[in-house]
């Protein structure tokens, strides 16, 4: 069973950066791929597919100080938008949806069911409403029969204006009555996202600017000394904005009583 903790929090400067990437197990020694100048930092986000546990060894801010992210359901009506007049290719799809801002596009984690269009079908989604500081959304469609995680852009909308292929939208539906043609890939889904566990190092502290995820089974250690800082105020509306910290079932360790998790607001 997954746990997602809601954090409010604290300070900070501009977002913006790279998608790093690492397949090594030490912060400070780590290599890094798509990471502009080699080392991950303030509006970088970081994804980990370590072989075993991460290990921040070095002092780290990352993240880029996205809106908060909704965690409510998405869901399809395939007809929702009618049953003619939609040219989306017959078939099976998954939509994912995000929250664009200035500072970037925070993805939500939740996934709808997989829903089956037939020919001439226009369906309706609807999904959360946008947090304080986003700008609008951007919707993600896999390809017919596609797989989990597999979304691509396909539309978005703004103040109730449909952008892409999006055909029709108000602030917490979209139709999706084009044809499906493949976008962009989606952005990250949190600051930091592990499939391992992390340890933090005595005396270390990371500043995390946006969600921490670890997948499922996963653990966050907290070594004497070291603090695990959440941080929004770079964020458009830091004073609304809450984060989240998603472990796995096994939660949280700290090897020592001095570890310090700070969950203040700026």
């Amino acid at each position: 069973m997954t746990m997602r903790i809601l954090i409010a929090f604290l300070v900070a400067v501009a977002a913006y950066g790279n998608e790093c990437a690492t397949t090594s197990t030490t912060f400070s020694t780590a290599t890094w791929t798509n990471c502009g100048l080699g080392t991950p930092g303030a509006g970088d986000t970081i994804k980990i597919n370590a072989a075993s546990a991460f290990t921040f060894d070095a002092n780290a801010t990352v993240g880029k100080s996205l809106p908060s992210t909704p965690t409510g359901n998405i869901t399809a009506s395939v007809t929702g938008g009618g049953a003619t007049g939609g040219s989306l290719q017959a078939g099976a799809y998954r939509v994912k949806v995000g929250y664009t801002s200035p500072n970037g596009t925070a993805m939500s984690p939740v996934e709808s069911a997989q829903f089956t269009v037939s020919a001439t079908n226009i369906p309706r989604i609807t999904f959360p409403a946008a947090p304080a500081g986003a700008t609008g959304v951007s919707i993600y469609l896999t390809a017919a029969a596609g797989g989990s995680g597999t979304e691509t852009l396909y539309g978005g909308c703004a103040s109730g204006i449909p952008s892409g292929l999006v055909t029709a939208c108000t602030s917490t539906t979209a139709d999706l009555g084009s044809a499906q043609s493949a976008g962009a890939a989606m952005p990250q889904y949190g600051a930091i996202n592990s499939t391992q566990s992390l340890v933090i190092s005595p005396n270390v502290t990371v500043v995390v600017r946006g969600d921490l995820v670890t997948t499922d089974n996963k653990t966050l250690t907290l070594s004497g000394g070291s603090v695990l800082e959440f941080d929004a105020s770079a964020a458009p509306t830091p004073a609304s904005t809450n984060y989240l910290l998603e472990t796995g079932s096994n939660g949280f360790a700290t090897n020592t009583s001095t570890g310090i998790f700070t969950t203040s607001r700026s």
